[in-house]
């Protein structure tokens, strides 16, 4: 009997210890777990959540800030790696279609304009990242502004439009200094190669313009439709839309739609 009591005792002693033993590997290790997957999953919880479309996230130079350009007509710059809210930038009057950081950090470009009324409205801003103010509204497209970017060196931005103009901006003064007037439809995109000597633009016109910036006057027209004959040739022309470009040493890289089957293009810079 006392035998028996005892393995029963002995049965309670090891489930305590087993109990105890699980509570304080999940206490321990739980946190842990949840610590390791925060680290490998690269997303980021911006706070507060937006309360519009996104229509473009960019990054700063450094990585260390992210810029929500949004439907709801604001701007809004979040810590990269915590998604906490830096700055709500209000002041477009329309859907925000690109933000961009200036290479420094110190100043944010962006464009607006209404898809339902291209041809009317539109703007370019410049806004102070130490002060949330804005520094000065640039002037002079007609109608909705798709994209801003900077020049690798942060003296000039450049913008493109339903217009189908190009225009570079010298950030310091806001003066316009040039306009590019090459594309006979919208302009999607601008992009620069990473020397900062070239930059391309892609529009709904079907091309891919390129520029180089100490030579403006010897502009070369670029499109995948001059590529040898062994390459595949894309839809072009009025019915192919390029909505975007991205460039890599030597080769300019187009996303084109409108066609029935439109295929992406490549072409050397």
């Amino acid at each position: 009997m006392r035998l028996l009591l005892c393995l029963l005792a002995a049965g309670w002693i090891n489930r305590c210890w087993i109990a105890l033993a699980t509570f304080a590997f999940l206490v321990i290790h739980a946190p842990l777990a949840a610590d390791e997957r925060a680290k490998s999953d690269p997303s980021i919880q911006i706070t507060p959540p937006p309360k519009s479309v996104i229509f473009a996230a960019t990054f700063s130079k450094d990585g260390r800030q992210i810029a929500l350009a949004c439907e709801d007509k604001v701007v809004m710059t979040h810590d990269a790696a915590t998604g906490k809210l830096l700055l709500r930038l209000e002041g477009h009057s329309e859907r925000v279609w690109t933000a961009a950081f200036s290479p420094d950090g110190a100043t944010l470009a962006s464009c607006s304009g209404e898809y339902s009324s291209p041809e009317a409205g539109g703007a370019v801003k410049l806004w102070d990242l130490k002060t949330g103010k804005e520094k000065a509204p640039l002037a002079g497209h007609r109608g909705l502004v798709f994209h801003v970017t900077f020049s690798p060196d942060g003296k000039t931005l450049l913008s493109a439009g339903w217009d189908g103009a190009v225009k570079l901006w010298d950030v310091d003064t806001g003066q316009e200094k040039m306009t590019l007037t090459e594309h006979t439809g919208p302009v999607r995109m601008i992009v620069y190669l990473p020397d900062g000597k070239t930059f391309a633009t892609a529009g709904w016109d079907g091309f891919v313009l390129r520029n180089q910036v100490e030579r403006l006057s010897q502009r070369e027209r670029k499109t995948a439709c001059n590529l040898p004959s062994t390459q595949s040739r894309p839809i072009c022309g009025r019915l192919l839309k390029i909505c975007s470009a991205s460039l890599v040493p030597a080769t300019a890289v187009g996303a084109c739609t409108g066609g029935s089957a439109a295929p992406i293009a490549i072409g050397d810079v």
